[in-house]
């Protein structure tokens, strides 16, 4: 038994004609016959009723069926995760990211990345900025995504853009601020700020103060909370104000909470890909090239 015998019998199985089945492969149907006939020689057991030219599978014939397409599955998949291997297009990819919701608008490029290099596995790793940096410098992490500014202790990591997040005041519905249009930033100076902790967020806890100092004051911080969903709790609760991207807010935004625009140039931030140059896994440029 080899592979064409099973592909000639698995042709035949759903073609139900020899004829049919020759065509198909465009191989002569006395082949067609010999072939199916020295598989049931060699299994001691018929694989289809014959009755005057038209054929039907036995119950043997069914289930070898089943059998056969999926060993001619695995010997496909055998052959293209050795060419795979020896092309180096097999292996792992390992992506980082402070908030996964940073990639919810490249859905499409990772799965088409994933169509495209099946033997390539991705990994994902979520960590705060900090920890990114130093995965991205000891090469535990491949891609990360997040702001340039993380990574710029390292002349190796290079960046890519990606796109550009604004800041909103997330407020109660009962703060003043709800039915604003926009608001200015020297409005927030003396509003409570709520934010992670630094220990927990230090890249959004400092981006935060460095905003405010741009415009030559200090936030009332209070940064108490170790994930943003608690900041948003506290702001339902009307304690303050939670400043916030929408990629992280727009998927659970409560009902009772509002987003309103910060009229401040500098209430923004890019995010990108980086990745470090001296990085010599060959999935890392068949990744980029999805980007």
């Amino acid at each position: 038994m080899d592979t064409k015998q099973l592909e000639i019998f698995i042709a035949a199985a759903r073609y139900l004609s020899f004829t049919e089945t020759a065509a198909y492969l465009n191989i002569a149907q006395s082949t067609v016959s010999y072939s199916i006939s020295s598989l049931e020689d060699e299994l001691n057991t018929k694989l289809f009723i014959r009755n005057k030219g038209h054929l039907a599978l036995t119950q043997a014939g069914r289930i070898f069926y089943e059998d056969a397409c999926h060993m001619t599955s695995m010997m496909r998949k055998a052959v293209q995760h050795t060419r795979a291997e020896s092309a180096g297009t097999s292996g792992t990819l390992t992506i980082g990211f402070p908030h996964a919701q940073f990639l919810n608008d490249y859905v499409v490029q990772l799965r088409q990345f994933a169509k495209d290099h099946p033997f390539i596995e991705l990994l994902f790793d979520t960590t705060d900025s900090n920890s990114l940096a130093e995965k991205m410098s000891d090469g535990s992490i491949d891609i990360a995504v997040d702001r340039e500014i993380v990574f710029s202790r390292d002349s190796d990591v290079n960046w890519q853009f990606l796109f550009d997040e604004d800041f909103y005041a997330i407020v109660s519905e009962r703060h003043p601020f709800a039915k604003k249009d926009i608001v200015e930033l020297s409005e927030l100076r003396s509003e409570r700020i709520l934010a992670m902790n630094r220990d927990t967020n230090p890249g959004m806890f400092d981006m935060i103060t460095h905003l405010f100092m741009a415009y030559e004051s200090l936030p009332n911080l209070i940064a108490t909370a170790n994930c943003h969903e608690t900041t948003l709790m506290r702001a339902r609760m009307n304690e303050g104000i939670v400043l916030l991207m929408p990629s992280l807010f727009r998927d659970n935004m409560p009902d009772d909470l509002v987003a309103v625009p910060i009229n401040a140039p500098l209430a923004k931030h890019s995010i990108g890909l980086a990745w470090n140059s001296k990085n010599e896994n060959p999935a890392l440029p068949l990744f980029l090239e999805i980007f």
